[in-house]
């Protein structure tokens, strides 16, 4: 008979979960560096924006297009920056709960770990006790056979 860990299951789902965890971390990763990666074109389609029109003469309706253009991008970019901040508290709080779905599948395997040496341990153990049970009994065997040769050279000695 082998080595059975009765928290085999529960290893198995805490690895699962361990798995899945890591999943969320890398789509959160993935969320937040979208988010950075648009603010950034933002942003430079704002420079470009303001580089555009830098010192040319501009009719009233012209300047009124822009700014309000650049209103527009200056709402998207608090949008995408809030956008941003929510996805990292979101990649932080599935760092976390990965950390802790790590620690938690640690634990059991170290107690596996722990276990499977006690097992060995005592299967150690027990394998010694029955060889010096064996030892015995040889011995046993031995000593009567031995007695028992005795006594047929007594008996053929005359004795």
């Amino acid at each position: 008979m082998g080595f059975s860990f009765r928290l085999a299951s529960v290893l198995k789902y805490r690895q699962r979960i361990v798995d899945q965890e890591g999943r969320e971390v890398a789509l959160a990763q993935q969320t937040v560096a979208a988010a950075q990666a648009r603010l950034r074109e933002l942003e430079g389609e704002i420079q470009r924006h303001l580089d555009r029109t830098g010192g040319q003469d501009l009719r009233i309706r012209d300047m009124a297009a822009k700014a309000a253009w650049l209103e527009y991008l200056g709402h998207e970019r608090e949008r995408l920056q809030a956008r941003l901040a929510q996805a990292r508290l979101e990649l932080a709080k599935a760092q976390a709960r990965l950390n802790e779905a790590w620690r938690d599948l640690e634990v059991l395997k170290q107690l596996e770990s722990k276990r499977r040496g006690e097992w060995v341990r005592e299967q150690e153990v027990a394998a010694r006790k029955e060889l010096d049970e064996i030892g015995q009994i040889r011995a046993e065997r031995a000593r009567r056979s031995e007695i028992a040769a005795r006594g047929e050279q007594l008996a053929l000695s005359g004795g």
